[in-house]
Order: C-alpha cells, then sequence, then structure tokens
C-alpha cells in the first residue's frame, strides 16, 4: 500500500511533543517539539518559543521548583551540547557548563541553586571527543566545575530535599536508588 505524500510543506501541525513538563503552579506547560522549546498557558494558551537562539537544538526542559527558571540542554553536531539555564518568560538562555559534551537529563534542587545531569558518552554515531567520564554529576546553577555523583544510572532528580538525588539503575529489575549528596 501506498500513500502519496506531501513533502515539500512550508508548514504542519505538530502531533508529538517530547519531555512534556507542568509548572508547579499549573498555570504552563513547557515542551520540545522538532528540536526546539516552547511554553504554552494552560489550558488553552498559544504555544510559543522559549528561547530566541536558532543555533542549537533544545531538549529536555524542566522547570525549576518555583516556576521562575527552566534548564535544558542544547546540541549541535560539531559543537556538542550544553547545559542551559533560561527564565521562563523566555530569552537566550545561558551555558552553565564550560566544556562541550553529551548532557541529557537536567533537573533542579528544590532551593533552585543546584542542577543534576547525566553526561553520556560517545562514540557509535557520534563524535566520541567530549565523551569521556559518563555519569550523574551536579553542579552550582551559575557554573563552574560539575562534581561526578555516580558512574551510573539514568533520569537524575532531586526529591524535597536539597542533599540527596533520585535516579534509576538498570539490572535484572530496574531499581530506584537514593544518593546522599553529603558523604
Amino acid at each position: 500500500v501506498r500513500f502519496q505524500q506531501d513533502i515539500d510543506n512550508e508548514s504542519f501541525d505538530v502531533k508529538m511533543l517530547r519531555d512534556v513538563e507542568i509548572s508547579p503552579d499549573g498555570k504552563k506547560v513547557v515542551f520540545e517539539a522538532l528540536g526546539h522549546i516552547y511554553v504554552r498557558s494552560l489550558p488553552d494558551g498559544k504555544p510559543r518559543r522559549l528561547t530566541t537562539q536558532k543555533e542549537t537544538f533544545e531538549l529536555n526542559p524542566s522547570f525549576s521548583r518555583d516556576g521562575k527558571n527552566i534548564v535544558y540542554v542544547s546540541w549541535d553536531d560539531n559543537e556538542q551540547g550544553q547545559v542551559r539555564v533560561v527564565s521562563a518568560r523566555g530569552g537566550r538562555g545561558k551555558a552553565i557548563t564550560n566544556e562541550p559534551g553529551k548532557y541529557v537529563e537536567p533537573s533542579f534542587s528544590p532551593d533552585g541553586k543546584t542542577i543534576v545531569f547525566r553526561k553520556v558518552s560517545g562514540g557509535y554515531i557520534t563524535d566520541p571527543t567530549w565523551g569521556l567520564n559518563p555519569g550523574i554529576y551536579t553542579m552550582s546553577v551559575k557554573g563552574g566545575t560539575p562534581k561526578l555523583i555516580t558512574e551510573s544510572g539514568s533520569l537524575p532528580h532531586f526529591g524535597s530535599h536539597n542533599d540527596r538525588i533520585y535516579l534509576l539503575r538498570d539490572g535484572d529489575k530496574p531499581q530506584l536508588v537514593k544518593v546522599n549528596l553529603n558523604r
């Protein structure tokens, strides 16, 4: 069975949203579609681009607990990626990581001062450069040097306290693991 497709359209409706997250106050939603991040007022606002940049793809948005900021990662096939923070009102976004890498799954601490994220290695179809030392890291929202917390795990996030993170570890059965940051 073959269906004729018109692939040269100027515009089209997006039907697949990724990384959808509702703001803590329930008034906005942030999501990624076609490599860019959008925000929309709930329940029936019009989606608008969160950032003004056009150079990189944007992925994995997550609200701060007060709803004022959004952390996300950027990606460019040549320049690699960064962890970035932008006001929930929008703007350019500020890189908090100093070196390029393959970053995913960023999340704020409850007090908004720390970000946890996962760094993945390269290889396969991506350039292995900057892919050393994969793992779960934390760093100040102001930037600086990331601190390796553990070499394994995924989907890192804080619970209700700033001194511990939770992550998933694969094995025979996936496990939710708590990591105390004060040790």
